[in-house]
């Protein structure tokens, strides 16, 4: 008896199913300078990478992200109390991040994509290379205490500053 309105049931879920798919909206096109200009319009900056394809160019990868890090994290450390502000402290720490991680995630994709054995070995050992580096920096006291300083002047910020000091920041615990 329920027999014949399945078949029923059946056909109305499939007319249904097939029918509310909703079409994708169309991707804007235009140039790469096009996108470029709109993305200025958001303090945003949009770069095509460009990928190592030698392992000599993936260790030199590394070993190029390491020195600027340091030198960025010294001239850091290097600040004396009162000299340090948002631009100096908070901020040039999070274009170390960034210099960092860009780097490291084309490295990953290098590693998880390349045809080539050898890169995709060179990848690997880059980001060993790397994140034992990384680990190092938690320990850097003397940036520590030149954020520190900064943080205890209780400094009133406003607009982006403020939206970007109220983000969660792994330094609040302090050096280990």
């Amino acid at each position: 008896m329920y027999l014949k309105y399945y078949w029923f049931f059946i056909l109305v879920l499939a007319v249904a199913g097939c029918s509310s798919v909703p079409k994708p909206k169309p991707i804007p096109t235009g140039s790469l300078g096009e996108f470029q200009k709109r993305a200025e319009k958001f303090n945003e900056v949009v770069t095509v990478p460009v990928f190592e394809t030698t392992p000599d160019a993936i260790a030199a990868t590394a070993t190029n992200v390491i020195v600027s890090g340091n030198v960025a994290l010294d001239r850091i450390g290097r600040l004396k109390p009162g000299e340090g502000d948002f631009t100096n402290t908070i901020r040039a720490l999070d274009d170390i991040g960034y210099s960092i991680q860009t780097p490291e995630n084309r490295l990953e994709l290098i590693q998880q994509t390349s045809t080539n054995a050898a890169v995709r070995d060179a990848a690997m050992d880059a980001i060993k290379r790397l994140d034992e580096w990384l680990v190092g920096i938690d320990y850097r006291e003397d940036v520590y205490a030149a954020v520190k300083a900064y943080a205890d002047t209780k400094p009133q910020l406003v607009g982006e500053d403020k939206n970007f000091s109220t983000r969660p920041c792994v330094i609040i615990a302090g050096p280990v």
